[in-house]
């Protein structure tokens, strides 16, 4: 699964509190993959954020 944005700014999880609502995205696809990582577009217009998901 891949998602692309505009920005060269790399994505971090976030520690987010028992009550927030906000920050726990890549928390939980760092949880649900199997892998991910991040890739430049050319021209430094973005990135790619992929994730490997597992078979199961």
């Amino acid at each position: 699964m891949e998602v692309q944005d505009a920005t060269c700014d790399l994505p971090c999880m976030q520690r987010a509190d028992t009550i927030s609502e906000a920050g726990r995205g890549l928390f939980i696809v760092d949880r649900l993959c199997r892998c991910w990582g991040v890739r430049p577009l050319a021209g430094n217009s973005g990135k790619v954020v992929f994730a490997v998901l597992n078979a199961s």
